[in-house]
């Protein structure tokens, strides 16, 4: 068999490979963890199919496409862009606002450093714990103005009773954005008691609370967003290094044999 053809077959092959992988490696809009996403199925799959990836010549593309499947089940870092204050600490029982109370259109303004957003952060806490109520809360990204265009919606979370603390709601996908431009996020209260969103004089540069569609310059919620950089799993890292080992291995024996 010719060189080029022996390298397309294998080129197929690592195709093939990935997109069955595809199939069941991307983490799904419920957000599980990777632990949850049926690792047998994966571990089998790689077993049955790792000499696909083995062929002269293929390796480094075979592990590099590899790698990049694969880093949809790894734990992702947060990275953080626009926040109005560092301190999590677990806010007393009965400070912030209630969210009840909040006059629409209401929520946060921010100006991104970032192409893109892929999370937000808030502080909460539980505004009546005898009533044995948690709250259910999501959010909704607005470009151009506190009641402008929803450009992304993340799934809701639900706190339980006597919850005080700070929340994360990860978009289902990176959202684009403007860096310089000013975006706008709204805390929804789907159901449960009374609730507490956290703000305050925060002083943050770059945007205010609005109430009522107006801005409230002396205020900011308490707020952390940024990106999530997401990070190989362990499958993904023993396969590079198995890769790279071969690799090498296969380079010394053709150089001991070209001696000889």
């Amino acid at each position: 068999m010719k060189k080029g053809q022996f390298r397309g077959r294998g080129l197929r092959e690592i195709h093939a490979l990935c997109v069955r992988f595809t199939q069941f490696s991307v983490t799904p809009p419920s957000f599980r963890a990777p632990d949850q996403l049926a690792p047998s199925m994966l571990d089998n799959r790689l077993l049955q199919n790792t000499r696909a990836i083995m062929k002269p010549g293929c390796i480094h593309i075979g592990a590099l496409l590899l790698l990049t499947v694969l880093c949809a089940r790894g734990q992702g870092t947060f990275f953080y862009d626009q926040q109005s204050s560092l301190n999590e600490t677990p806010p007393p029982y009965g400070s912030g606002g209630a969210m009840q109370a909040a006059i629409p259109p209401w929520g946060q303004s921010f100006t991104p450093t970032l192409s893109s957003i892929g999370f937000i952060r808030l502080m909460f806490d539980d505004g009546n714990v005898d009533d044995g109520l948690g709250a259910t809360i999501y959010l909704n990204l607005r470009s151009g103005s506190i009641s402008g265009s929803i450009i992304g919606t993340t799934p809701s979370v639900t706190m339980q009773n006597a919850f005080a603390g700070a929340t994360t709601f990860v978009f289902p996908g990176a959202i684009p954005l403007v860096a310089g431009t000013t975006y706008y996020f709204e805390p929804v209260l789907q159901s449960g008691g009374t609730w507490n969103i956290q703000d305050g004089p925060y002083n943050y540069p770059g945007g205010s609370v609005f109430s009522g569609g107006s801005p409230v310059t002396a205020s900011d919620l308490w707020f952390r967003e940024g990106i999530i950089v997401p990070e190989p799993s362990s499958p993904a890292l023993l396969i590079i290094g198995g890769c790279t080992f071969l690799w090498f291995r296969r380079k010394n024996h053709s150089q001991v044999a070209e001696k000889r």
